[in-house]
């Protein structure tokens, strides 16, 4: 038997259900950055270098930009000086210059956090961004890699910047050229300080930056927005309809095609239930497992199939008021007898092809 998995190019998920018969805590951990897509703010801006108009948001080295969809003019949303582009989020978003080809320039965004990080624990980080289009003198941007996240135990300013060092906590070497969508940038790390800043941009010089040629193109300036830092890792690894540059990092389906069992990998460090079920939403299988999966299709028949998985021990409510993992219960998505809750639940399709 062959199995084939299509990936589609995100996953899509599924509203969580939510038991009424009790009271339970939430799963989800908390975003660690204040205001995360700058929506709240102090006044509205009004020109260039105004990030500290934001709430909890400055400049750590000269000179960052807020921008607004009160503003209906050159740090507006979605039209504004150097491009157009609609919020990832909300009605705002910042905009830094990640490199110069006339030398090193360099704008750092940044924020305390809500809470210090602890040392020794992993932390999941992500940002999104979309490369402007053009500068005030008309001249197209550049697109560019190593933007990235950064976090310290002090502050920096207008006049005291952080160090170009070479280095960044999460950071991506794909060259970031899309100017119609975000493009996510996401990774993980272990804290080796009790950091209580988190700085965005690019932390590296110019040798160790790569770019793109254009026409006119002098420098690479970049849209910011949904910040997210957490120690869970779905609070920061949503999965949506942009262009996500690591979620092949965080689910492995493999061999490919598949001969009796379907290898399974998850970058998550929690337990999940994995499940599939076929076209009709009904369920053929369904278990537990922490980190790696092995599934047994040999014994399932030629069409197509959902394969899926939800973390945070998927639960049910029993009568003691006490919630325990419920196996019997049908939990397929187009089931009407779903009873499940969980936080996140999310599929991807798949195929059966039995070899003749």
């Amino acid at each position: 038997m062959k199995m084939k998995i299509y990936r589609k190019n995100t996953v899509h998920s599924i509203l969580a259900m939510w038991l009424a018969c009790c009271s339970l805590s939430s799963f989800s951990q908390t975003n660690l950055v204040p205001n995360p897509s700058f929506e709240a703010s102090t006044s509205c801006p009004s020109t260039l270098d105004q990030m500290s108009l934001s709430n909890g948001w400055s400049s750590f080295c000269p000179s960052t930009d807020y921008y607004h969809a009160c503003n209906t003019n050159f740090v507006g949303v979605p039209l504004n000086g150097v491009g157009y582009q609609a919020a990832a989020s909300g009605v705002a978003y910042a905009g830094f210059q990640a490199y110069d080809i006339n030398g090193f320039a360099r704008e750092i965004v940044g924020s305390q956090l809500s809470q210090n990080l602890v040392k020794g624990l992993k932390y999941y980080v992500s940002i999104k961004v979309s490369l402007a289009e053009f500068d005030v003198i008309n001249k197209q941007y550049q697109p560019c890699n190593k933007v990235g996240v950064k976090f310290s135990t002090i502050p920096y300013s207008l006049t005291n910047c952080p160090p170009i060092n070479n280095f960044a906590h999460v950071y991506t070497n794909t060259i970031i050229s899309d100017t119609m969508n975000w493009t996510s940038i996401k990774g993980s790390f272990i804290a080796d300080s009790n950091y209580k800043y988190i700085m965005i941009g690019n932390f590296f010089d110019d040798a160790n930056t790569d770019t793109i040629y254009r026409t006119n193109g002098i420098k690479s300036y970049f849209f910011l927005d949904d910040i997210c830092v957490s120690t869970d890792s779905l609070t920061c690894y949503i999965f949506d309809n942009i262009n996500d540059i690591s979620i092949s990092n965080l689910i492995k389906f493999y061999p490919n095609p598949v001969n009796t069992m379907l290898n399974i990998d998850f970058d998550f460090n929690e337990k999940f239930l994995v499940g599939i079920c076929n076209s009709l939403g009904e369920e053929v299988f369904k278990d537990l497992f922490y980190k790696k999966a092995q599934v047994d299709c040999s014994l399932l028949t030629n069409g197509l199939y959902y394969v899926l998985f939800s973390n945070a021990l998927t639960i049910v409510c029993e009568l003691s008021n006490k919630c325990t993992i419920d196996t019997n219960r049908d939990w397929c998505p187009r089931s009407s007898q779903c009873r499940w809750r969980s936080y996140s639940l999310y599929w991807m399709e798949c195929s059966i092809h039995h070899s003749p």
